[in-house]
């Protein structure tokens, strides 16, 4: 009867159990399940570089066995973001890049495929919304002609009076009014 000084060791997300003794392999494990454990992408900003920084979005996963390789496609009755790519880094991350060209909801269907023998795959639905101005903000720029006792376009002693507003999407298409004295919002 053989003694054996069990031991695990993980390798590239594969579990196995090694014999310490004889030099004799105990059986090896199934990798962990493949995950997408990236948070949902941002939102878009027409024309301008996509993701938090300058090099895009990051899509991980954990699980599997690396290289991981990445892919997306629109789902049913979408389109891919025009401007916008998916390429996997050696890292064994996705990432989402590139300025978009065209607002606009787009489902698309990210998949992770591991380099297991049969390879796995593990999908996500999202949505990316390109929005024409920046997704925090949107900046109205407007000029009126005013007199002194406020009417518009007055031969006496006018001055110009710009108005500078932001405005988060949820409140966008909403009507303001403005007085030197007071403001409004009309619903």
């Amino acid at each position: 009867m053989k003694n054996f000084d069990w031991r695990a060791l993980c390798l590239c997300g594969f579990w196995m159990l090694m014999s310490g003794c004889d030099g004799t392999v105990g059986r090896s494990m199934k990798p962990l399940p493949l995950t997408i454990t990236s948070a949902v992408p941002p939102q878009a900003a027409l024309a301008q570089a996509y993701g938090s920084s300058s090099t895009g979005f990051f899509v991980t996963a954990t699980g599997g066995v690396r290289p991981y390789r990445w892919t997306w496609v629109a789902a049913a009755g979408s389109s891919l973001p025009p401007g916008l790519n998916l390429s996997s880094n050696p890292d064994g991350r996705g990432v989402i890049s590139g300025r978009p060209t065209k607002t606009g909801p787009y489902g698309v269907i990210v998949t992770v495929t591991d380099a297991e023998s049969p390879a796995v795959q593990k999908s996500e639905n999202y949505i990316i919304t390109v929005a024409a101005a920046s997704p925090s903000s949107h900046v109205v720029n407007s000029g009126t002609m005013l007199d002194k006792a406020g009417g518009p376009n007055s031969a006496n002693d006018c001055s110009l009076v710009t108005v500078n507003a932001r405005a988060s999407p949820a409140i966008s298409g909403r009507r303001w009014s403005w007085s030197p004295h007071h403001s409004e919002f009309l619903g």
